[in-house]
């Protein structure tokens, strides 16, 4: 057989079979309580650039099934007929194929494939037909939604006081069908936001804007929460924290030594969230107690045990005080303690026995704190017996600061021998913020200019 001819048959096979579709297309409808045995989606979804599946479940054994693009009979995609055998326009036979199940197989879907089709149903006894929505799946090319000028999905943003009433908050993603939300986690509520147009081609960028008013507020923690088939393979939401930057420095210090405890707060009973500031860092984030470390008293108290450095930082306490909110900031460092090797006590070695002969009868003693965090309270504790001795007013000298939070402290004391004699002196440094007491002892005794 010629190609001429063997064209020339199929052509007519493939006629007859558009005849016979065109007219059961005009039957089918005129066929009642048949469309239970075809039941197919009212819309289905299929992804981008991958083989797609038009599934279809039916109760009958079919003899013949047509599949065409939109309403129209005449856009016949192929046909499957008894024998297995699968007629159509070349075209859709590079395209389109049709399982042993009666499914029509997209062999690459893209967004041209995003139509209705029709399916008709032929079998032994009657027929039925459907038409079924086809939507795109493009999935997020983002494993989380991004919010503007933050560089990951857990972001915390200072927002500026001076001149800026309201701050616009916007999250987009890529992908279809997507949908994204802006939720308010400190007050549990949805925030009311306006949904931007997404761009109509791939990679179909989608946002969400709020306008927040930040005159009523000092911090807001909000979450960008994705929905829809795009990001069903996505599990991160993101979430920001705004703050406003507080109108002053008014910070409270505080420290603690390493394994010790923190208490930050007092007992006025506010019910609030406290958020920490990592120190060299612009990030925040609300202090949790899952550690067991740590806890918030039914007072609002932040108390921390077993302290370490990583607990150093800037902690805020965000609280409701007559419709407004207030806040308490509180400098977090870690205590630089007085060294316990040497006498703070200046000619002295040892802190718990050191003797200084000295001839003449008068002079002066210095304790000194060479570096100390925080600074330190200096007290001279003189002998019982001052018989022989006097002690004119000491001399508190200044703290001097050395680096940040960081200051050498000292304290002269000034004495006078009226007689040969010894006194047991001592030297006591302390602040509420260490967890012991540093103590250095001196024994002056006193000999006379014509003793060795």
């Amino acid at each position: 057989m010629s190609p001429t001819t063997e064209t020339m048959k199929n052509r007519s096979t493939w006629f007859k079979a558009m005849c016979v579709f065109i007219l059961l297309g005009f039957i089918v409808n005129k066929i009642n309580g048949q469309e239970s045995t075809l039941r197919c989606p009212a819309q289905d979804f299929l992804t981008l650039h991958q083989e797609g599946r038009i599934k279809c479940n039916f109760t009958v054994t079919f003899t013949k099934i047509f599949w065409y693009k939109g309403y129209a009979q005449n856009s016949l995609i192929h046909l499957l007929r008894e024998d297995s055998n699968k007629l159509g326009p070349s075209a859709a036979l590079e395209e389109f194929d049709i399982a042993d199940d009666g499914s029509l197989i997209i062999k690459n879907v893209t967004l041209e494939h995003e139509i209705t089709y029709g399916v008709l149903v032929i079998w032994n006894g009657g027929s039925a037909k459907v038409y079924i929505r086809v939507s795109v799946i493009v999935p997020s090319l983002e494993k989380h939604p991004i919010i503007q000028m933050c560089k990951t999905n857990d972001c915390h943003l200072c927002v500026p006081h001076i001149g800026q009433q309201a701050y616009r908050l916007r999250c987009c993603m890529t992908g279809k069908p997507l949908h994204l939300n802006l939720y308010n986690r400190i007050l549990g509520s949805q925030l009311e936001s306006q949904t931007l147009n997404s761009s109509d081609v791939p990679p179909f960028n989608n946002c969400v804007e709020a306008v927040l008013d930040m005159t009523k507020t000092v911090i807001m923690e909000l979450m960008c929460i994705p929905s829809g088939r795009a990001v069903a393979h996505i599990s991160e939401n993101a979430s920001v924290l705004l703050i406003k930057e507080s109108e002053g420095n008014d910070f409270h210090k505080a420290y603690f030594e390493l394994n010790g405890s923190l208490q930050l707060g007092d007992e006025t009973n506010h019910n609030g969230i406290w958020i920490k500031q990592t120190m060299g860092s612009d990030c925040h984030a609300i202090v949790t107690t899952t550690d067991g470390r740590i806890y918030i008293t039914s007072s609002g108290q932040l108390v921390i045990h077993a302290c370490s450095v990583s607990d150093a930082g800037i902690y805020t306490f965000i609280y409701k005080s007559d419709e407004t909110y207030q806040r308490e900031i509180y400098d977090v460092k870690k205590v630089l303690p007085p060294e316990t090797k040497n006498s703070y006590i200046e000619g002295c070695q040892s802190p718990d026995h050191c003797v200084r002969t000295i001839q003449l009868e008068h002079g002066t003693l210095t304790c000194k704190l060479p570096a100390v965090r925080p600074v330190a309270t200096i007290k001279w504790t003189t002998c019982k017996d001052q018989t022989g001795v006097e002690f004119p007013n000491g001399e508190i000298q200044p703290a001097r600061k050395l680096d940040e939070d960081i200051y050498e402290v000292s304290q002269i004391l000034h004495y006078r021998f009226t007689k040969i004699f010894s006194c047991n002196l001592t030297c006591t440094i302390s602040s509420k913020w260490f967890k012991a007491t540093h103590i250095s002892r001196v024994t002056l005794k006193y000999v006379g200019k014509d003793e060795v």
